[in-house]
């Protein structure tokens, strides 16, 4: 399969999901065993959903959230995790928004925090816009509260916390040359009421590099992860970061040599 992701909660369930090459969304649940280092898979199921891109997250509820994108369409479906048979009972998928790649967090008071890029191939395909929400359990639905755009950049990653305190990276603005390998972050405090963000002081430098995602603990801790530049792509840049009063300061970093 091609573009995986894949999310966990406090219990050690795991969710899975990929895309095939037909582009089939493909999912798959699991335990993970902390005494042998390893994830108890469940089977793999097709969603029978077509999609360019698919983000994924659960919470410590049993919910499932995952946004996917078709073409220039934004779609969100939620499920219901079963972890004695494996599986997810899916809601339907509904069209929420336009854009391109996006990705989706939830915490476990069931709000989540959507970021994406803007129209594929339109004119503000640089822009990045974020959404605010929260699950709706008697319909398994998304109810979105308010969305704004709120930068510029590359490829993008969300994290939330149960305070309300999310961490986004993102790539820099591919179309100017000097800082489309520039990664940096933004943190914010979300306003689950008005659905608003409130967002540090601009986003911030980091480190250089690809693609990359981000996570964040309940204590502030984050883990970030993304590809080294090109004329070092093998190589996988590991952050570990520590959050204190929506600023942190980097711990140390782990280079990997792989495949990302």
């Amino acid at each position: 399969g091609i573009i995986p992701t894949i999310a966990m909660d406090d219990n050690g369930n795991c969710v899975e999901m990929h895309l095939d090459e037909s582009s089939y969304i493909y999912y798959r649940f699991g335990k993970i065993d902390y005494k042998t280092n390893k994830i108890n898979w469940g089977n793999v199921y097709n969603t029978y959903v077509k999609a360019n891109f698919v983000s994924v997250d659960i919470n410590n509820n049993g919910y499932c959230v995952s946004t996917y994108r078709k073409e220039n369409e934004l779609f969100c479906k939620v499920g219901k995790i079963n972890p004695d048979l494996k599986t997810i009972s899916w809601g339907s998928g509904i069209k929420y928004n336009t854009g391109g790649n996006m990705s989706v967090a939830i915490n476990n008071n069931n709000k989540i925090v959507e970021v994406h890029q803007g129209y594929h191939g339109g004119t503000n395909k640089y822009n990045h816009y974020y959404l605010v929400g929260s699950i709706n359990t008697y319909s398994n639905t998304v109810s979105w509260i308010n969305g704004m755009k709120y930068d510029t950049g590359g490829s993008l990653s969300i994290s939330l916390d149960d305070n309300g305190n999310c961490m986004e990276t993102h790539l820099g603005n591919p179309s100017i040359l000097s800082n489309r390998a520039n990664r940096y972050y933004l943190i914010g405090k979300v306003n689950f009421s008005t659905g608003i963000i409130s967002w540090n002081d601009g986003s911030t430098l980091y480190d250089t590099g690809g693609n990359g995602d981000i996570a964040i603990s309940s204590n502030g801790t984050c883990l970030e992860v993304h590809r080294g530049e090109h004329h070092d792509s093998w190589t996988i840049r590991i952050n570990v970061l520590k959050m204190w009063n929506r600023s942190f300061v980097q711990a140390f970093k782990i280079f990997v040599r792989g495949f990302l």
